[in-house]
């Protein structure tokens, strides 16, 4: 299993095309092997993939913008295919953020009808369409019904980013959410839960109490491709540094 940075945790050293090869230097420089490209800066695709392959790392999955998968499928296609890269990502649904005006069923639907399509032409494509998760794909739209649940039955097959910091917040194990979804998790995100005071807190994989080791021991069985660290929030410390802690911590229980 390769061990991936997610890049949208080192975001504001990625905004310009000379921070961004300077950070896949530093990336590679701490051990990481692959990176997923996320909220970096306006470059060409051929800028990306020529950094890209001077750093010898691999592109092992994105975080596309929504708009651009509904309005610029056919570009998005082709850039991954010139990084070599099969998963195209969705970061979050933005039809969730009024969530309050909406029911999750309501969600749901609207998403199903504007992802259909995308997941369609992702697949003819010969890649796959990844949908990552937050706590709120866990609310319930009928009694034992998840969000998730119902889009994966409604919805041509597709892939599952999880996050298992999101999936524990959400109040589903994340052992129960690999023995359920196995299938799908090819590429996932680590990282840890550390509550400050009662208010739940991102760290660095191996900081928190999440059971990373026995996760990794779960993914490893089902296929797993790649873990991704990501740190949304390093709460005021060293992107990088944080970076580098999950990746020491990892390797201990990592093969």
């Amino acid at each position: 299993m390769k061990i991936a940075a997610q890049l949208y945790t080192v975001r504001e050293f990625t905004q310009t095309p000379e921070n961004f090869l300077e950070t896949l230097k530093r990336v590679k420089k701490i051990g990481y092997e692959s990176v997923q490209l996320s909220a970096i800066g306006k470059m060409s695709a051929e800028y990306i993939k020529d950094c890209i392959d001077e750093t010898g790392l691999h592109v092992c999955a994105t975080h596309t913008p929504y708009d651009r998968l509904l309005g610029d499928l056919d570009a998005v296609i082709e850039e991954h295919k010139l990084w070599n890269c099969k998963y195209v990502g969705l970061g979050a649904y933005p039809g969730f953020w009024n969530a309050e005006e909406k029911s999750p069923k309501e969600i749901a639907y609207n998403f199903i009808k504007e992802f259909e399509p995308v997941i369609k032409k992702v697949n003819e494509a010969g890649l796959t369409f990844l949908y990552h998760n937050h706590a709120m794909e866990f609310q319930h739209i009928e009694p034992g019904v998840t969000f998730l649940d119902y889009i994966i039955e409604m919805l041509p097959p597709f892939g599952i980013l999880a996050d298992f910091y999101w999936t524990q917040l959400g109040g589903i194990s994340p052992l129960e959410f690999i023995g359920k979804y196995s299938g799908k998790l090819k590429v996932v995100h680590f990282k840890d839960l550390l509550p400050k005071g009662n208010t739940p807190a991102m760290a660095a994989v191996g900081d928190g109490n999440i059971n990373y080791k026995a996760i990794y021991e779960a993914l490893s069985i089902i296929g797993t491709e790649v873990l991704a660290v990501e740190q949304d929030d390093c709460n005021g410390e060293n992107p990088f540094s944080c970076l580098d802690r999950s990746y020491k911590n990892i390797s201990k229980f990592a093969k």
